[in-house]
């Protein structure tokens, strides 16, 4: 008798980890702006991002392939700039209750262009670069039947060693579709 009820208990318990691991398929989008001015010390530099992508979330932990865009403007030195990029990201609930903070690392490859000129009596100076980009953050999703409503903040570091490849960090809101 206690073989067959060890037996039973190990194949619930296998059960009740099997289903709590079904993955859930679904899409994301968001829209947000920076608000921190990651990278530019001598002035404040505003932006906005856009990213959307497919996401595959287990009971706690998610992952994300996704596409970034991120456009910057700065007054003081002329510099406009954009980025856009191909992520994929891990995220892990730190809750899983309707309120979920997670946390959000991965890494991207990110392209950079743009130009600037720190008087408006100089050329422009253009660039163009492409760098791997690591990812992290944070973020809060807030769930409504099959849909979440999320905000995160994620700081995005290019790789490379050009001057012109500095991080941004834009804070998102969106929703994600299951």
């Amino acid at each position: 008798m206690k073989p067959v009820l060890l037996v039973s208990v190990l194949a619930l318990a296998a059960a009740n980890a099997a289903v709590a691991q079904t993955p859930h398929n679904g899409a994301y989008v968001g829209g947000g702006f920076e608000a921190a001015g990651a990278g530019a010390t001598y002035e404040r530099a505003w932006g906005v991002s856009l990213q959307a992508g497919f996401v595959r979330q287990y009971r706690r932990a998610g992952l994300r392939i996704g596409s970034t865009y991120y456009q910057r403007n700065r007054q003081r030195t002329f510099t406009q700039d954009r980025v856009v990029g191909l992520n994929l990201e891990v995220t892990y609930d730190v809750a899983t209750s309707r309120f979920r903070p997670y946390l959000i690392g991965g890494w991207g490859l990110c392209r950079r262009w743009g130009h600037t000129s720190y008087s408006s009596y100089y050329e422009l100076q253009t660039f163009d670069l492409l760098s791997p980009t690591m990812i992290a953050g944070l973020g809060l999703r807030y769930r409504f039947n099959n849909i979440e409503m999320f905000a995160e903040l994620r700081g995005h570091w290019m790789t490379s060693h050009s001057y012109w490849a500095g991080p941004f960090a834009p804070v998102t809101f969106g929703l994600k579709f299951n």
